[in-house]
């Protein structure tokens, strides 16, 4: 009789985090709101459903582009910009792997950086700029690495950034009590604006990314990964985030107003890590194009990845591809997807057969001593 009390109030607490459609969702359009069945047999999901063609290049390996732990990457055109958080360095080399150079310039002078808390690549300005952990973001040249100049924000509580415009930039920091989004105006060299106070039990969990940011169409959009709404991201010191998209899964949407707040982000990790919850979280990352809406999120234990087609407005929902291997994709525009994958997960994340024959000379070149691998997937028109 204990044991089922016990199972009674765990159902009577989760049935609290029930969303019945998306008019629940506060402050968001249900025209801007999918509704997905996350119980619907959708059947095998091929890689040639979404892409229509997969390529591999291996990562140029010299005593100078040796890499350790990628943190993160951005792309500037057909170049690729790799943090490497172990070396604290970042490398640059050809989407097609060939090394070209690398920045490595720690210290306390102009120029230097402490550590590396983030990088971006200025869609504006077309320069790399590097944010230092003392809360200097330092410019350099993306063509040779030199030091053009550097900004020191008025705070140093700053996880990452991304620039909103030429003259704004947006600071978020993972925060238990506060706002944790900044608007930064440069002109004015100060904080305009700020928003987004994330529920302390929530915080420091794998509910949230450390950089919860992607750029569509030339536009910034921010998705909170909780429950996978997005937000263009603007210059507007009233209101900094302007709902854009939002999900509504049902009796599995995770409710944010139903967070018990007498539990700790601890108890919030577990359920999350342990995928004991009966909803979809752990939105992260959440990508968008002019053909889908993508994500990939926890639900029942499950890594599931979700591909929505705009214009048919269907999904694919699935665990791996049909051909046995997940995706990972951390950049994508209107024609690719991209991911870097380390070699010693070479054989869980492709398959052989969906290569041609050169890009599957390639992927066989690929050892354990090798650079980890770029993987291209080209979205069908």
């Amino acid at each position: 009789m204990k044991n089922t009390r016990i199972i009674e109030l765990s159902a009577m607490i989760w049935m609290t985090f029930v969303i019945i459609s998306c008019t629940s969702n506060k402050g968001v359009d249900l025209d801007t709101c999918t509704r997905i069945n996350l119980n619907e047999e959708y059947g095998d999901v091929s890689v040639f459903d979404i892409f229509s063609k997969i390529e591999v290049f291996p990562l140029e390996m010299t005593d100078s582009s040796i890499l350790a732990r990628i943190s993160e990457y951005d792309i500037w055109k057909d170049t690729i910009y790799i943090f490497d958080n172990q070396q604290d360095d970042i490398f640059v080399f050809e989407i097609t792997g060939k090394f070209i150079g690398r920045l490595n310039r720690r210290g306390n002078r102009p120029g230097e950086y402490i550590r590396i808390a983030d990088m971006n690549i200025n869609r504006f300005s077309g320069n790399l700029e590097v944010l230092s952990v003392d809360g200097r973001i330092i410019v350099y040249d993306r063509k040779n690495l030199s030091f053009l100049s550097q900004i020191t924000l008025p705070t140093y509580f700053v996880h990452s950034f991304q620039n909103v415009s030429q003259d704004y930039d947006v600071l978020y920091f993972n925060s238990k009590t506060d706002n944790v989004l900044f608007l930064y105006s440069r002109k004015e060299d100060k904080i305009v604006a700020s928003e987004w106070k994330i529920p302390e039990a929530l915080s420091f969990t794998g509910f949230l990314p450390l950089k919860p940011f992607y750029v569509y169409n030339d536009s910034l959009y921010l998705y909170k990964g909780y429950f996978g709404e997005t937000y263009l991201v603007t210059s507007d010191t009233t209101s900094i985030l302007r709902p854009h998209h939002s999900w509504d899964f049902g009796d599995n949407t995770f409710n944010l107003d139903a967070v018990l707040p007498e539990k700790d982000w601890r108890y919030y990790d577990d359920i999350y890590m342990k995928g004991s919850a009966k909803q979809a979280l752990g939105f992260v990352p959440c990508f968008e194009n002019n053909k889908f809406y993508m994500m990939k999120f926890r639900y029942r234990n499950e890594e599931k990845f979700l591909f929505y087609d705009k214009k048919e407005k269907n999904s694919k929902l699935f665990h791996v591809f049909k051909e046995g291997f997940p995706i990972y994709i951390r950049f994508v525009d209107n024609e690719y997807g991209i991911s870097i994958c380390e070699v010693d997960y070479k054989e869980k994340h492709m398959n052989i057969s969906v290569l041609d024959d050169e890009n599957r000379r390639r992927f066989l070149s690929i050892n354990e001593e090798s650079n980890p691998f770029v993987i291209r997937f080209k979205f069908k028109p």
